[in-house]
Formats: C-alpha cells, structure tokens, sequence
C-alpha cells in the first residue's frame, strides 16, 4: 500500500507516476502573515485544467516534492486530489540553499558562517576557502 494525501491505495493501482513534482509553491511566511495572500480558489481553478491535461496524457498520480518551507500544504494536497482525481503522494523534507548544506558539511564552516554578519559574508568566506 503507498500512502496518498487521501488514504492508502494499492501500489497497482497507481499506474503511470510523475516521480518529482511541485504541486503548489508560495511564501510560506507570506501566507502566514497576510492570509489574504493566496487564493485558493484561484489557484484551483487555475491549476485543474492542467491535471486534466495530465490525466488525458495517462497520468495517474505524482509525487509532490514540495517541502514544508516552500509552501506544501497537505490540506490543499488532498482538496486538489479529491477535485481532480490524481492520486497524490506528499513527501516531506525542508529545503537548504547550497550554502546552508555546505556551513552544515562542516564544522569549521559552521564556526566561520555562525560569526558572520550577513549570508553574502558568508559565502564569501565559504567560497575563499573552496
């Protein structure tokens, strides 16, 4: 059984799966703050016609990459899956710049970042040391 957004379905009944998609990608922050931000509705009528052109191309389900800080929202996930009909796999994760996973590769990183006065100091120092 693999687990969709809306309940656990047989693995065979999947069919054809896009393995690396973003469903949905906005400022968390921003929506958060300013609810009035995001539209859902807009967003699903915009988004709608696009997966019934996916589902008439044979695709039946796709997993949704979308990390937590970039605005993945199971809720809309499963609201989007039950209007459409697409099968939707949420995976889960946060996602780093190159330069946050290279000051966390390192210790020495760490310490050279950890006093920095801004990100580009930062990176400067990261980059010299390369």
């Amino acid at each position: 059984m693999i687990q969709t957004v809306l309940g656990p379905v047989d693995e065979q009944a999947l069919g054809y799966t896009l393995a690396h998609e973003h469903m949905l990608l906005l400022n968390a922050q921003m929506r958060f703050a300013v609810p009035e931000w995001f539209n859902e509705e807009a967003y699903f009528a915009r988004t709608l016609p696009r997966i019934e052109r996916l589902r008439k191309a044979g695709v039946d389900a796709v997993i949704d990459a979308t990390p937590l800080n970039l605005g993945r929202d199971a809720r809309i996930l499963a609201e989007l899956s039950r209007r459409s009909g697409l099968a939707i796999i949420a995976s889960t994760g946060l996602y780093f710049s190159r330069i946050r996973l290279s000051v966390l590769r390192t210790r020495s990183g760490w310490r050279n970042c950890s006093s920095a006065r801004s990100t580009w100091a930062c990176r400067e120092r990261m980059s010299a040391r390369a």
